[in-house]
């Protein structure tokens, strides 16, 4: 257990927005999903309630899932691949302009799969990673973190 706890740190890298959920499916399922984000509201640079600017995100994707076979201590794994369109809104504070109005598309490939799979505990991994992106990446990077 303290093995895999280890080797989950040492693989963490940065993680974007636009990041897509597991599915479990079990072997032979399939899964197409159709989903619609709309984000409105206020986005948050950082502390300063003057900095606040309004949310206008579109996010358009269709997700697949394929569940396989049991294979050794890999319990009900998943592929997921999902494809996304999305269009953004100018950020600016004032004057000051710091992203241009986006639009883009990607796509997350990932697969899935638990060591655990009981009625009351499920254990297990996830991998994701984009092959395709059209989009400035930098706009959409990690948020700040508040330490207390």
């Amino acid at each position: 257990m303290r093995l895999l706890i280890l080797l989950f740190l040492m693989a963490m890298n940065h993680a974007y927005a636009l990041v897509g959920g597991s599915d479990t499916l079990g072997d032979n399922e399939h899964r197409i999903s159709f989903e619609a984000q709309i984000e409105r509201g206020k986005v948050e640079p950082n502390e300063n309630k003057t900095s606040f600017q309004n949310a206008n995100i579109n996010i358009h994707r269709i997700k697949y899932s394929q569940g396989l076979s049991d294979f050794s201590v890999l319990l009900q794994p998943t592929l997921n691949f999902e494809y996304g369109h999305f269009n953004s809104a100018e950020e600016k504070v004032g004057a000051t302009s710091f992203y241009a109005k986006d639009s883009g598309y990607y796509s997350n490939l990932g697969i899935s799969a638990d060591f655990i799979h009981d009625p009351d505990t499920q254990f297990g991994f996830y991998l994701n990673f984009r092959p395709i992106v059209k989009y400035n990446v930098n706009k959409f990077s990690n948020p700040r973190l508040d330490k207390f």
